[in-house]
């Protein structure tokens, strides 16, 4: 198999070890992976884990250097900084109560009685737990989305918060949820005066892939809808809308490349009418509303 690195013009494969040392020529180094989980030893068990574990604590470089083997890593998306900055590289799992968090997660089948299962519907990684407290925050998760919520809500029901931000770093690690250090706000359902974020209105003009605060796609292949997309920009009511629009039709969602589900894109939920009577200057020309 050849990547397209092999192709390029410039192409220098290095080992970790090889890079550090490079950083370190100009007074930078190693920080983190720009993805938690890639700086971990997730799915790596036996004699492996506890030769990698063995490594974490005496020499991060190392560490890192032989993670890269045992994971057959290729790429990496590595984060420096200046190196006279002092690093703390032992993680608390305590700071996980600073944070938002947010996951398309489903209830499945749990292996066990007793137990509750939930799984990452983008990444199919799933999480089992007994615990009540990380239970109802897998609940409150599941209901939230989009949105995200803090940890104090998340902690609501929790004897032992300490506890649960433990389980919430491990969750994390197994990259099961998103971790965000300011809110992610989208409504469930559209207000009197539907808004969509400016980018997906532009883009909405531009072509039928059309982005969303969660770093994902919706393809809306249908230019009425886009074009209606494109007028929620908070001035119009819905009654404005549905009547620009020809009427509405409940029955067919918006195409949305997490397979239909709720997606922060859109706030309506619902898709507009296809008739080809849209009034909308700004779609007939092709540039952006509002």
């Amino acid at each position: 198999m050849i990547f397209h690195d092999d192709l390029a013009p410039a192409w220098q494969p290095y080992y970790f070890h090889e890079f550090a040392a490079l950083a370190a020529g100009h007074d930078m180094q190693f920080v983190a992976e720009a993805t938690y989980s890639d700086m971990l030893p997730t799915a790596i068990d036996g004699a492996a884990a506890q030769a990698l574990r063995a490594m974490q604590g005496a020499d991060p470089l190392v560490f890192q250097q032989y993670l890269d083997f045992f994971k057959l890593r290729r790429f990496r998306r590595t984060l420096l900084c200046r190196a006279a900055l002092q690093l703390q590289r032992t993680v608390d799992p305590a700071l996980m109560m600073r944070f938002h968090y947010s996951a398309p997660i489903d209830a499945v089948e749990p292996p066990a009685p007793g137990a509750v299962a939930y799984r990452n519907r983008h990444n199919e990684v799933t999480v089992t737990t007994r615990d009540p407290a990380a239970q109802a925050a897998l609940q409150l998760l599941a209901q939230a989305w989009p949105a995200s919520l803090p940890f104090a809500e998340l902690a609501a029901a929790s004897a032992d918060p300490t506890a649960l931000a433990a389980t919430l770093h491990s969750y994390h690690a197994a990259s099961f949820f998103n971790v965000h250090f300011e809110p992610r706000h989208a409504a469930r359902r559209a207000g009197e005066r539907p808004l969509v974020w400016r980018v997906a209105r532009l883009e909405a003009a531009l072509g039928h892939a059309i982005p969303h605060l969660h770093h994902g796609v919706i393809r809306v292949e249908d230019a009425a809808t886009r074009g209606l997309l494109q007028a929620m920009d908070g001035t119009r009511s819905r009654d404005e809308l549905a009547e620009a629009a020809g009427g509405t039709d409940s029955a067919r969602p918006i195409a949305a490349a997490d397979g239909g589900r709720r997606n922060p894109a859109c706030l309506t939920g619902r898709r507009a009418g296809s008739r080809a009577g849209w009034r909308s200057p700004a779609w007939q020309s092709g540039r952006p509303h509002g």
